[in-house]
């Protein structure tokens, strides 16, 4: 069903982003596999095989996110699927007025502003 597909997908090297990706190669899709730990990622590209390349990426830089979308281009001709995995969910505190400001913006960078 994915035959010929390309498909990033961040949040890759492990849990649910992990087992898509094995799943996508299984169908016959070609993944760059996304993730901020590059040892891991490299690792899942690696067990893969040559359907599959990993591309260090932070999801809540800007930047990070359309040099990972040029790289798949760069590598795979095209890009027919966004599977935007990464997710934070920042510190838990007893009291909401105990919330740090930076952590909620990191999770509204990698849990929001990232899928767009």
């Amino acid at each position: 069903m994915l035959e010929g597909k390309v498909a990033i997908i961040t949040g890759a090297a492990g849990g649910l982003g992990s087992a898509t990706a094995r799943r996508f190669i299984d169908e016959g899709a070609r993944v760059v596999v996304s993730d901020i730990n590059a040892e891991a990622g490299q690792q899942l590209a690696f067990e893969l095989g040559d359907n599959a390349r990993f591309k260090q990426t932070d999801v809540a830089v800007d930047s990070q996110m359309r040099e990972l979308v040029d790289f798949a281009v760069d590598e795979f001709g095209h890009l027919d699927i966004m599977f935007n995995n990464a997710g934070y969910s920042g510190e838990v505190h007893p009291r909401l007025l105990d919330d740090d400001f930076a952590d909620f913006e990191k999770v509204l960078s990698v849990n929001l502003r990232s899928v767009m």
